[in-house]
């Protein structure tokens, strides 16, 4: 019963030193989005598109670019070269995989470093994955040629890759051909 106790006493603590934790690096975001003259910003790890591997990032909002900031590196995607903006669950990307909707929708945004998973879950059928949820940031734009590209970020919080996602598509210039979701 003791060693109970103790066990939930380590679990809560490792829960508030989190949530401090957490909440302290959020707070340090805001204000660096503030200094910057940014709308807003968000934690994500990068999973593929600028060849950085598994490395966390600040994604970073303005007026006219998105800015990636890798701390090594730094990327910045002007907005009329954005194309959309997304946030998905692995299980979504794998229900959209298998559906003729779904797959369109998945040909004309590319998920790049997200085709394992969907491929490697596509026989898997309606199951339900057990585990916790991966959740998705996918932002496809014009690179440099010309060429619809991609990167993709992880994180554990969706609804803030929701609206981050949605204040994306919505600064857009409507000059540019979006793809309008």
């Amino acid at each position: 019963m003791v060693l109970v106790v103790i066990i939930i006493g380590l679990l809560i603590v490792s829960i508030i030193v989190k949530l401090i934790v957490g909440t302290k690096k959020e707070m340090d975001l805001s204000t660096e989005v503030e200094k910057l003259g940014a709308k807003e910003g968000l934690f994500a790890v990068h999973v593929d598109g600028l060849g950085l591997g598994s490395v966390e990032c600040k994604i970073i909002r303005f007026d006219d670019r998105i800015l990636i900031d890798a701390n090594t590196h730094k990327f910045e995607i002007p907005l009329e070269r954005v194309r959309a903006a997304v946030a998905l669950t692995e299980q979504e990307i794998i229900q959209k995989n298998k559906s003729v909707v779904g797959r369109a929708l998945i040909g004309t945004l590319i998920v790049p470093g997200l085709g394992t998973i969907v491929g490697g879950m596509s026989g898997v059928g309606t199951k339900q994955k057990k585990g916790k949820n991966n959740h998705y940031l996918i932002l496809n734009y014009l690179d440099s040629n010309g060429q619809l590209v991609a990167v993709s970020f992880q994180d554990q919080v969706r609804f803030i890759m929701n609206k981050f996602c949605k204040n994306v598509n919505n600064s857009i210039p409507s000059n540019s051909d979006a793809i309008r979701l």
